[in-house]
């Protein structure tokens, strides 16, 4: 379930109702870190796994989602291998990647009170790509088999408008917007004829 809300009294509702996992979005609802905080801090007591759509996949976004304890991430518009694996880097610590060393400020080592934090963190996060191009789409066997990934997911209402649908269900669009007729002016085209 998508818990889009903001609210963490809506996250607990959800939790509470005995589905598998909720997907806390932040990247178009209205939650940015202190909302997706009091959120976790809400699921913990729910034998619920939370999910985190981060508004983008960049390295100070993806540490400080992980910082507050996220362990499944959800990265939208992963368009290349390349990327996918930038994205992955960006949730290990070095020497496997380039997540800053801030465990002893941050919720997710229990601000330092789990024992050897640093050297077992990679192992406990899921990164899912949300593939959402016609790039993505193109790539998505090479995402999907980007060390460290977790599986690869497809956003297929917000992914038509960049794979040349229109949002409405069924309607396929035959050229790019900006080279089609407007509704008004085919209208009166038809009325000419």
């Amino acid at each position: 379930m998508w818990v889009c809300s903001g609210s963490p009294l809506v996250a607990e509702i959800a939790a509470g109702s005995g589905l598998d996992w909720v997907l806390i979005d932040a990247e178009h609802s209205p939650n940015g870190l202190e909302s997706v905080l009091a959120q976790l801090q809400a699921v913990a007591a729910y034998p619920v796994a939370p999910v985190v759509r981060v508004p983008f996949g960049d390295t100070v976004t993806i540490k400080q989602f992980l910082d507050l304890g996220v362990q499944n991430l959800l990265v939208p518009m992963v368009d290349s291998a390349e990327q996918a694996a930038e994205v992955v880097r960006a949730t290990r610590y070095p020497q496997g990647g380039v997540r800053g060393v801030g465990a002893a400020l941050a919720r997710a080592s229990r601000w330092n009170r789990v024992e050897d934090y640093l050297a077992q963190a990679s192992s406990t996060i899921s990164v899912f790509a949300q593939v959402e191009s016609a790039a993505a789409i193109a790539s998505v066997e090479a995402i999907a088999a980007t060390p460290g990934w977790t599986a690869c997911s497809s956003a297929r209402r917000t992914s038509r408008p960049r794979w040349g649908c229109s949002g409405s269900r069924g309607t396929r669009m035959s050229s790019p917007p900006s080279s089609r007729p407007s509704a008004r002016a085919s209208r009166r085209a038809s009325r000419s004829a």
